[in-house]
């Protein structure tokens, strides 16, 4: 039952957090180049 439960939350939780990387993405480019810490 939890398998089935995981597999079934498992595509939409995916998508969201591919769209929350993508803000965070355009959110940081918006700031300038990212230089790395070293």
């Amino acid at each position: 039952i939890l398998v089935q439960h995981i597999k079934a939350v498992l595509p939409g939780l995916k998508a969201r957090l591919n769209t929350q990387m993508v803000s965070v993405v355009k959110e940081l480019s918006t700031y300038g180049e990212i230089t790395e810490s070293k």
